[in-house]
């Protein structure tokens, strides 16, 4: 998992965030909602906090972004390795993610489908 792996959130924090039970959060997130990825070993779904606006619903594209890795069948190790590629001159720090944050979710959908 690398997808701001230090900015990840537990099941119980992000119900607690977004007001909700963290049974809504497990169902959110198997409906395509909500992106989780868990690490290596775990039976923790850890929810990157990017995926979160600032009144902690998630950003409008990231249900278009699930959406299209399961059609492409992505599983979340998948998907979490397109959303952290480099995207722009050599040596540039800045991934699909970072656009998808950004708001652009074209690029990300584009990586995703020619995967």
């Amino acid at each position: 998992m690398d997808t701001d792996a230090e900015h990840a959130l537990s099941t119980s924090w992000v119900g607690m965030r977004m007001g909700v039970d963290p049974v809504l959060v497990n169902a959110m997130r198997r409906a395509g909602e909500l992106y989780a990825v868990r690490r290596s070993g775990s039976q923790e779904w850890l929810y990157p906090a990017w995926q979160f606006g600032s009144d902690w619903k998630p950003r409008p594209d990231v249900q278009r972004v699930l959406r299209a890795a399961h059609e492409a069948g992505l599983d979340e190790a998948a998907l979490d390795e397109v959303l952290n590629r480099r995207v722009g001159v050599v040596g540039s720090p800045r991934r699909l993610l970072d656009l998808l944050v950004e708001g652009d979710a074209e690029p990300v959908l584009s990586a995703i489908r020619g995967r």
